[in-house]
């Protein structure tokens, strides 16, 4: 079976970059050969781009593509016409596709064109495409909105990086980053509007003064191309709302990329990693605690009461109450029993969601799909 991968890498890929590495990482050390076509250019007018990708795709017998929003151009509605064009191209005479939808934006938030430019954006997946792959049955039940025929929809969990990451001593870390004798809430990743930051700053005047709050990834300064007005808005109101609150010395805003080494050092001085997240559909932020054996505590979205559900392995806080928000905060940082029962389970879904027993599962679907396409 040939096997290509069309995934968003370089500059700007962000956790979409890390994700489709993993894949063929962990395919790769199994024997299993995948050959990954790069898509460097988020942001492009030109169409001849992805005339000459669909051309580059199209020479294998299963094509698996990592489909994002930011996949064909952030150019809201043209966008749609170039991944029509591209599906398009591809399945003529080509081979069968399969797509990894990584965030599906939900409907009821926007307007009706927009409802509509998105639709547009998502067909061609389902109409060209033979198989679409989501990570949990809300992103399924969100999938079927846009039109997708249920058959189509294989669920495939989130993997989680264990062979590339340097987890260090807590104490040495916290050092390490400046902040030794401390209590870290850390919140890390892209710095926006729906990681609802805001929420942990409002209540750490209810915490124990040797609690402190970190915010650290890239931001509208460094990465511009990946980031919106509305992101350099949200930043100045978390800078103003640390101010106003007189929080200088226990909430640090860092905007900014960070290095493996330093992923590293802040993740493992976390205590406790914060996901108060007004909407997700997945997180890779949320694996990424877990790779790094983190407590993670979560607002009570959709995707994360899921999780909690079924592997019991992070916290959930009523997402909007401020009180419990607290309460939850101060038992995760003095409950022994519940800290040693996340620790347990978080250890079982790090060996469940490895990426080297997830990549399989994606594996054995190429292959299901390759043999069908023989029989025809």
């Amino acid at each position: 079976m040939n096997a290509k991968f069309f995934a968003p890498l370089g500059p700007g890929g962000g956790g979409s970059t890390e994700y489709s590495l993993a894949i063929q990482r962990s395919l790769v050390k199994a024997n299993k050969k995948i050959e990954l076509l790069n898509n460097p250019n988020h942001i492009t007018k030109n169409p001849l781009y992805f005339i000459n990708k669909a051309r580059k795709c199209r020479n294998c017998d299963v094509l698996l593509t990592h489909f994002n929003t930011n996949l064909f151009g952030r150019l809201f509605g043209i966008n749609g016409v170039y991944s029509l064009l591209y599906y398009f191209l591809v399945s003529l005479k080509g081979p069968k596709i399969v797509t990894i939808i990584h965030d599906i934006p939900k409907l009821r938030k926007y307007s009706l064109f927009s409802q509509l430019c998105l639709k547009i954006l998502y067909f061609p997946i389902f109409f060209f495409g033979t198989q679409v792959i989501v990570h949990n049955p809300i992103a399924k039940m969100d999938i079927l909105k846009y039109g997708c025929p249920k058959n189509k929809i294989k669920i495939i969990e989130h993997g989680i990086d264990i062979d590339t990451i340097k987890i260090q001593n807590n104490k040495i870390a916290k050092k390490k980053i400046g902040f030794p004798n401390k209590k870290i809430l850390l919140s890390w990743g892209y710095i926006r509007p729906s990681k609802n930051n805001e929420e942990i700053i409002k209540i750490m005047p209810q915490l124990p003064k040797n609690v402190i709050f970190i915010v650290v990834g890239p931001g509208w300064h460094d990465d511009k191309k990946n980031s919106s007005p509305e992101d350099k808005k949200y930043f100045e109101y978390l800078c103003r709302l640390t101010k106003q609150n007189k929080l200088s010395d226990r909430v640090f805003l860092y905007p900014k990329k960070l290095s493996a080494e330093e992923i590293s050092n802040y993740m493992s001085a976390a205590d406790i990693s914060v996901l108060p997240y007004k909407f997700s559909t997945q997180s890779g932020v949320l694996s990424k605690s877990w790779a790094y054996k983190r407590i993670v505590l979560a607002s009570d979205v959709s995707p994360f009461s899921y999780l909690k559900k079924k592997y019991n392995a992070l916290e959930t806080f009523q997402l909007g109450n401020e009180q419990d928000l607290v309460n939850t905060i101060k038992s995760l940082l003095s409950d022994s029993k519940k800290i040693s029962i996340l620790h347990k389970n978080i250890s079982a879904v790090r060996k469940k969601r490895d990426w080297n027993v997830i990549s399989w599962e994606f594996w054995d679907l190429l292959e299901k799909v390759y043999k069908e396409k023989q029989k025809k």
